[in-house]
């Protein structure tokens, strides 16, 4: 079966339920990236295309995904955008009573189970300061709500609405191979944005250093790694114990540290030198057993 790859309009998304699995980082978008987007769509101006009856649209970049076996797409890239978008039409959803709302899509996440939650109770939600995705979404969303706020009275919210539901588009490209992480980290070592210690977590829990006849065994793990992975990130949010491994305030990924501190191959020339040690597999006599031990215990 072939690869799909074509155009969606946002629209188009709402009868989906997301996947975000565990090997994803959490939401990172600041509100400066998400004013940027709705100052594109506010900006873009739908034109007839010649001689037929379609218009142009905004394009967002591409969102990678691989349909499961119980119908929910997995994220595999482009998770930031998508919550984005979910935060802007819930946003739009409030201009309407319950019963009028549309029906938007859902995510659900393999870690972090309460971000759903959170995402469906976003106007009555109390932030919960120690973790770090609650606060850079409900930063979102609080930018969305200023934005709409600080419009002119020329402006016009159901055009917008209408450009952003029918006139953006997302690239959807559909996986059908079968080590999604595998996908994950091939589009992904480019980017600047993703760190050694989030490709470094795509390592830990690729299939192909587990026992792939225990399926789910193999899905446990996973998530028991995903957690362990998420409390010690926790963990070292604590000041005086980061202070006290570090002796100074250094603003870092702090996870990112401890595998700095394991690199014996250092290259201060290579961004992504820490990860590419780790990725000649010289760890992962560590987990033949489907368990991993960590660097350090931190709880």
């Amino acid at each position: 079966m072939q690869n799909i790859l074509e155009l969606k309009i946002i629209n188009e998304l709402n009868p989906f339920s997301f996947f975000i699995p565990a090997y994803q980082r959490g939401y990172k978008w600041t509100p400066k990236e998400v004013v940027d987007l709705l100052n594109d769509i506010d900006e873009f101006t739908p034109r007839l295309i010649d001689d037929t009856d379609d218009k142009t649209w905004y394009c967002l970049q591409p969102i990678v995904v691989k349909k499961r076996q119980d119908q929910r797409y997995e994220v595999i890239d482009g998770q930031q955008r998508l919550t984005t978008i979910y935060l802007i039409l819930n946003y739009l959803n409030q201009d309407f009573v319950e019963q009028k709302r549309d029906k938007l899509f859902e995510l659900d996440y393999e870690t972090r189970a309460d971000t759903k939650r959170f995402l469906n109770e976003l106007d009555n939600s109390t932030i919960d300061h120690d973790n770090i995705d609650f606060y850079f979404i409900h930063e979102a969303y609080k930018a969305i709500s200023e934005w709409f706020g600080q419009r002119d009275s020329k402006f016009d919210k159901g055009e917008f609405r209408s450009k952003f539901k029918f006139n953006s588009k997302i690239i959807w490209y559909e996986s059908q191979e079968e080590d999604s992480i595998s996908i994950f980290t091939r589009i992904n070592i480019g980017k600047i944005p993703l760190t050694n210690a989030e490709l470094i977590k795509a390592l830990f829990l690729n299939s192909s250093n587990f026992d792939k006849g225990k399926v789910e065994k193999l899905r446990l793990k996973q998530l028991e790694i995903a957690s362990e992975w998420d409390a010690i990130e926790h963990a070292l949010q604590d000041d005086r114990f980061w202070y006290f491994l570090t002796g100074n305030k250094v603003s870092t990924n702090r996870i990112e540290f401890i595998f700095n501190l394991m690199n014996k191959e250092e290259d201060s020339s290579d961004t992504y030198s820490t990860f590419r040690y780790f990725n000649t597999g010289i760890i992962f006599t560590e987990i033949t057993d489907c368990s991993i031990v960590w660097p350090i215990a931190l709880h």
